[in-house]
């Protein structure tokens, strides 16, 4: 369906990611204050190319959040829950439809993300190929390799679609990532043939630090329960640790694949409460309330993905606990930002974990360092200037 007046082509700047606001409210909010800022400050055409559940162009005019920015939003017939073979007809649906407005509006310029990956990314490549344009690719997660990790797929599948993604990332004008070790992935896959690569992190959903709340005993999670957060050792750590007399509360917030293990272990255990999927601000509260963040994580996917909900545990001031292991580039940026404690994916020491955590052993361990520098860092306000300096470039 098509949404917005008639457009004067060649527009300026066309988006484009799957998750957008209001349903993706992090790098989706960041990216639609994106389209704001570059409609408003810079008085440009902008036009948004997304997926959704939900009619975002109604949203928008019902709230009166901007009138200057164009949407372009085909239904979302896939999700987290969904198999690869649904996924990849979604895509490829999502693919001809950006095709076709891009096309219609023929953009000076496009940013493009890994949401989805491979598919739409190539379409963009061709084309800027043939209308002889520019484009901007933020990987947000390394693909087929982050896929491969959890998903079966044939070696010689993996390396034709590596090869092709490889095309996308080396015809980019600039592309951006989002951590040093994805960064080294890229120039290794590459062989060092990229124009321009830049690391901008993801911003927080929170971007201010709620100082009159006092700190709650316990632990949150925020975030996706899927194929990559280690859940099921999760589960039976909490378990455990409760069975043996652990008092510490749980809350997780979030949908995925594991929503059952989550769904019964709430059923079963007084000190353990799953909300599923909630908003931003929910999530945002649960995240202030407690002081303990847990942030699991496969190894494997640290080389290809950086958790996007790191950086609201930060700017929460919550103490993180990774649960990786401790070469791990999450381990590491943990550690040396003095945050909390990383613990390797094991049930018998990330019980023993919380037993410490709840006799205040660490309690002299600062990890109430000041977090000015980095909450910067993970403002919406730097990420949107980095995101326009590239951009603009």
């Amino acid at each position: 369906m098509l949404f917005g007046k008639s457009i004067k082509r060649p527009v300026d700047l066309a988006i484009i990611n799957r998750g957008f606001w209001p349903s993706y409210p992090v790098l989706g909010e960041g990216l639609f204050r994106l389209a704001e800022k570059y409609a408003t400050d810079y008085d440009k055409e902008v036009v948004i190319i997304s997926q959704n559940r939900k009619d975002i162009s109604q949203i928008n005019e019902r709230i009166k959040r901007s009138k200057k920015i164009k949407i372009f939003a085909s239904w979302a017939f896939s999700s987290s829950y969904s198999s690869i073979s649904v996924r990849i007809l979604d895509s490829v649906f999502f693919m001809l439809w950006c095709m076709f407005f891009l096309v219609r509006t023929r953009p000076r310029k496009i940013y493009i993300s890994t949401d989805p990956p491979l598919l739409i990314p190539f379409t963009v490549m061709i084309f800027c190929k043939f209308f002889k344009t520019k484009y901007v690719y933020h990987i947000q997660d390394i693909h087929p390799e982050a896929t491969a990790i959890v998903t079966k797929m044939n070696a010689i599948l993996i390396s034709f679609i590596r090869n092709l993604d490889n095309i996308s990332l080396k015809n980019a004008e600039t592309v951006i990532t989002i951590s040093s070790e994805m960064k080294r992935q890229i120039y290794l896959r590459t062989k060092n043939k990229l124009k321009r690569i830049k690391i901008i992190r993801n911003p927080s959903v929170s971007e201010k630090i709620k100082s009159s709340v006092k700190k709650v005993p316990g632990f949150c999670f925020c975030g996706n329960a899927g194929r990559y957060q280690r859940i099921s050792l999760l589960v039976d750590s909490i378990r455990t640790y409760h069975k043996e007399g652990g008092k510490l509360p749980f809350v997780f917030v979030g949908g995925g694949k594991y929503t059952n293990k989550l769904t019964e272990l709430d059923n079963e255990d007084n000190l353990f409460n799953y909300y599923g999927q909630v908003d931003s601000k929910t999530a945002q509260e649960f995240s202030y309330k407690f002081e303990w963040a847990l942030l699991p994580i496969d190894d494997d996917v640290t080389l290809y993905a950086f958790p996007s909900k790191a950086s609201t545990y930060v700017c929460s001031n919550s103490k993180i606990l990774s649960i990786c292991g401790e070469e791990t580039v999450v381990a590491k940026w943990v550690k040396r930002n003095k945050l909390g404690l990383s613990i390797n994916p094991d049930l018998k020491e990330v019980v023993n974990i919380f037993h410490k955590i709840e006799s205040n052993q660490f309690s002299n361990l600062n990890f109430d360092m000041d977090r000015k520098t980095l909450r910067a860092i993970l403002s919406y306000d730097f990420f949107l200037k980095s995101l326009i300096r590239t951009i603009n470039r």
